[in-house]
């Protein structure tokens, strides 16, 4: 496949290329990217536990595919507090946490 070679050899996908990658043989996708990497950066391997933390749920933004929102006088709605959130930080770092990602709602109550 074109966008595997491409890809391995450093080049730029064009658009057809990366969509090649949709439908390639996923064993053959899964070695060419162990490839990759082994040339890039040889056997070191790392990675991150990470977590999310929803500091609100309050949004005004209305997406149609988020299920996760709420209005502000919905009886579900949260904030949390610095405390709360520090609180769920330091849970996290306890069992092994590396990276924290704070996410929330567009709250308009929120600077």
């Amino acid at each position: 496949m074109e966008g595997i070679e491409k890809a391995i050899a450093g080049e730029k996908l064009g658009i057809k290329e990366a969509e090649e990658l949709f439908t390639a043989d996923v064993n053959l996708l899964g070695y060419s990217a162990d490839s990759l990497r082994k040339k890039i950066c040889g056997d070191t391997v790392t990675f991150v536990v990470d977590t999310n933390i929803n500091y609100t749920n309050i949004c005004t933004s209305r997406c149609s595919f988020c299920a996760f929102y709420r209005t502000g006088k919905s009886s579900e709605a949260y904030v949390l507090s610095p405390k709360e959130i520090l609180k769920k930080i330091e849970s996290a770092v306890r069992l092994g946490t590396t990276q924290v990602l704070l996410q929330g709602g567009l709250n308009p109550e929120l600077e």
